[in-house]
């Protein structure tokens, strides 16, 4: 039973969203540049290969489409979420994932298989 404990633990501690996971503005405005999208009903995901390193990313919610700084924050963690579980299934991509829609707790489960597809696309596509 402890061993089991302590292997979770060590995956949890893995499955972090670090700091080295999070995009700089300097590194959003080249993967802007680099042109590449997919496109789905609430989430906008912007890519660019990044080979050497592991999967990085950034989220962006306009006020213009969450106007409450309490749902745009809640956009952000959700995206951030659904990332950490699966930031290396991704492969080496830096990400920027615009919110086009808002959405609330009812659209989770839409929002996280949105999310799915559209890395699935990115992986399989590159």
């Amino acid at each position: 039973m402890i061993a089991q404990f302590t292997s979770l633990h060590s995956l949890r501690a893995d499955l972090g969203f670090h700091k080295s996971s999070r995009l700089k503005t300097d590194d959003i405005s080249s993967v802007f540049s680099f042109r590449r999208q997919e496109n789905g009903e609430f989430l906008r995901v912007l890519f660019k290969p990044n080979p050497p390193q592991a999967a990085r990313l950034a989220v962006i919610v306009s006020k213009r489409i969450a106007r409450h700084t309490v749902e745009r924050n809640y956009c952000k963690r959700v995206i951030r979420e659904l990332f950490r579980i699966r930031q290396y299934q991704v492969g080496s991509f830096e990400l920027v994932v615009q919110i086009r829609k808002k959405f609330s707790r009812i659209q989770y489960v839409k929002v996280a298989n949105e999310f799915d597809m559209l890395l699935t696309k990115i992986t399989q596509g590159s």
